[in-house]
């Protein structure tokens, strides 16, 4: 079954290349969950697939006009729990995207 097929009922994906980006408006304890349950279809979906996730390169990152909720995320693999890591700004395609969604361009000089 296609990755997308699987996660829609617990959050949106967008599925590029070589890259997938996960992401749900996360208001209370249950919305945090559907998330999580995400992540771990992401992970079974990958290992069944034998297409390797470089868990260094999973961040997390809360867009927010007020507080943060600190949720931790993880991916539970077959080497043990490895908790993503929570960022302030990620950049995506060439655009920096911070927590409170303020938009950088970046350019690549050749």
């Amino acid at each position: 079954m296609p990755l997308a097929d699987l996660i829609e009922k617990f959050a949106q994906v967008s599925l590029f290349t070589d890259d997938v980006k996960i992401s749900r408006y996360v208001a209370n304890k249950d919305d945090s969950i559907r998330l999580q349950e995400a992540l771990h279809i992401l992970y079974s979906w990958s290992e069944e697939s034998i297409l390797k996730l470089n868990i260094s390169k999973r961040k997390v990152l809360s867009i927010t006009r007020g507080t943060a909720q600190d949720n931790a995320y993880r991916l539970n693999t077959l080497g043990g729990t490895c908790n993503l890591e929570r960022v302030k700004k990620m950049e995506n395609l060439g655009v920096i995207v911070d927590e409170k969604l303020e938009l950088t361009t970046t350019y690549m000089r050749g």
